[in-house]
C-alpha cells in the first residue's frame, strides 16, 4: 500500500466516523510511537483540508523507561510547532518504577477519561492498529477461552474510535518514512521475555 492510499482510507475512516457520530471535538491520545505519529499526521492533514472538527493531543507518561522523557519532549515539540494544545499525563509508580501492563493501561485510560469528561470532549482516538489486534488475540487466547473477550480491540467503545484498527503496522511504517516523519522507538519491544513481544516478533511476521 502506498502512502497515498493509506491516506485516503484513513481520512475516509475519519469522515465516515465523524460523519455517523457528529463529534466536534476529538481528544488525540499519541505515545510518540510511529503508530500514533501516523495518526497525528493524517489528522492534522484532514484539518488543515477542511476543518470539520476541533482536536487536542494527549500524552500518557508511564515513567517505565529512561528514554520514556523523549517520548514526551516530542508531543511537546508537535504540540508547538502545530499550535495544538497538549495534554500531559504521567503514571505515579509510588516509588515502585515497574508497573504491570494492565497497571499501565488502566491509569492511562483513567487520565484520558477524566480529560474528556473535564474539557468535554465528544471523542477520543487512539492508535490501535491490526498487528495490536492479531497481538491482543494471540495474548488472550492464553489467558480464557470467552468469545467476547477474545473478540479483542473494538473499532469503537462509546465515544473512544480506533481509525486506524484496520491497518497494518508496516504500511503505518512505510506512511512514516515515505513523509519524513520523527517518531522515537520503545526498545523494550525487542525484549521477547515479554509476552507480547514475543507474540509481535515471533509470531506476527509468519502470518501478516
Amino acid at each position: 500500500m502506498n502512502y497515498n492510499s493509506l491516506y485516503n482510507i484513513v481520512k475516509k475512516e475519519i469522515l465516515t466516523i465523524q460523519s455517523e457520530n457528529l463529534f466536534k471535538n476529538v481528544l488525540l491520545c499519541i505515545s510518540g510511537g510511529v503508530d500514533s505519529i501516523v495518526l497525528f499526521d493524517i489528522v492534522n492533514k484532514i484539518n488543515k483540508e477542511k476543518k470539520i472538527f476541533d482536536y487536542s493531543i494527549l500524552h500518557f507518561n508511564h515513567n517505565q523507561r529512561n528514554t520514556a522523557s523523549n517520548d514526551e519532549n516530542l508531543c511537546k515539540k508537535l504540540s508547538k510547532e502545530n499550535n495544538i494544545f497538549l495534554y500531559n499525563g504521567f503514571l505515579n509508580s509510588k516509588g515502585n518504577r515497574f508497573s504491570s501492563e494492565t497497571h499501565m493501561r488502566n491509569e492511562r485510560y483513567n487520565y484520558i477519561f477524566k480529560i474528556q469528561k473535564k474539557f468535554l470532549f465528544d471523542s477520543i482516538f487512539t492508535a490501535h492498529h491490526l498487528d495490536d489486534q492479531i497481538e491482543t488475540f494471540y495474548l488472550r487466547q492464553k489467558q480464557t477461552s470467552d468469545n467476547i473477550i477474545l473478540s479483542g480491540i473494538r473499532e469503537k467503545y462509546k465515544t473512544l474510535f480506533r481509525p486506524l484498527i484496520f491497518i497494518k503496522k508496516k504500511d503505518l511504517l512505510f506512511y512514516a518514512l515515505e513523509n519524513k516523519l520523527k517518531w522515537n522507538e520503545d526498545e523494550t519491544n525487542l525484549n521477547n521475555n515479554i509476552i507480547r513481544n514475543k507474540i509481535r516478533n515471533k509470531i506476527l511476521p509468519s502470518i501478516i
